[in-house]
């Protein structure tokens, strides 16, 4: 019993960490690709960990977050981090816009 679940928490592992190197390779052109695999990967986890849970009762759920919480912890850091990126480009591409916009007004003053 305690095979098939070190198994699965291993398996669990491999996604975590797969997970990880995806997102230190997200860039604004590979966002496409890379960020629904990370998420498809994401829910595989979740999967397995309620699949364990079925199969192996509501104690495993702590041997899963023993052995596992570092990664998630890590792979969380690393979502708030590009979420801050992410916004910083919308804002500033939403400031480049604005200013774009006063200067196309100013140059229809200038010219009536």
């Amino acid at each position: 019993m305690m095979t098939g679940l070190q198994n699965k928490i291993n398996i669990m592992h491999q996604h975590l960490f797969q997970i990880g190197e995806s997102l230190d390779k997200l860039t604004f052109d590979s966002f496409d690709i890379v960020f629904p695999a990370a998420l498809s990967a994401l829910k595989s986890v979740r999967q397995l960990r309620s699949d364990v849970i079925t199969e192996f009762g509501s104690d495993s759920s702590k041997i899963i977050e023993e052995k596992l919480f570092s990664e998630a912890k890590l792979i969380e850091s690393k979502f708030d981090n590009i979420i801050k990126v992410f916004l910083h480009e919308e804002k500033k591409l939403s400031q480049e816009f604005a200013s774009t916009l006063q200067k196309r007004k100013l140059s229809v003053y200038q010219k009536v």
